[in-house]
């Protein structure tokens, strides 16, 4: 486990959530605005808190989930998140949750939770 730092606090995090953030850190695709953080209580949990898109409706969000859910699944990791369209150009709700459902993500708008297929 190794020491992390988020807003002021010190955590300790497991491996495979670090390893999972320090491979999807390393991509950073063209066009597109990701905020995610590991948890800090569940080893293999990590947050989504943000997806935007520069031109919305081209596939590069899908393309970006699709790599995340792949990556989560490596590293056995489940994501969470909250769904909060937003923007002038922003989704409608129904829209929205049936995007993260097409990756797997089961619940509602309060909270959606993809576990790891393998």
């Amino acid at each position: 486990m190794n020491r992390i730092q988020y807003r002021g606090a010190v955590y300790r995090r497991a491996d495979a959530a670090e390893d999972f953030d320090a491979e999807l850190r390393s991509l950073k695709p063209e066009g597109v605005w990701l905020d995610f953080r590991p948890d800090l209580y569940k080893a293999d949990l990590v947050w989504i808190d943000n997806i935007r898109v520069k031109e919305p409706g081209k596939g590069h969000g899908g393309k970006v989930l699709r790599t995340i859910a792949d990556l989560a699944d490596q590293h056995r990791v489940t994501l969470k998140l909250r769904v909060e369209p937003f923007g002038s150009d922003r989704l409608s709700m129904k829209k929205t949750l049936d995007f993260y459902k097409r990756y797997g993500f089961k619940g509602t708008r309060k909270l959606m939770t993809r576990r790891p297929l393998k």
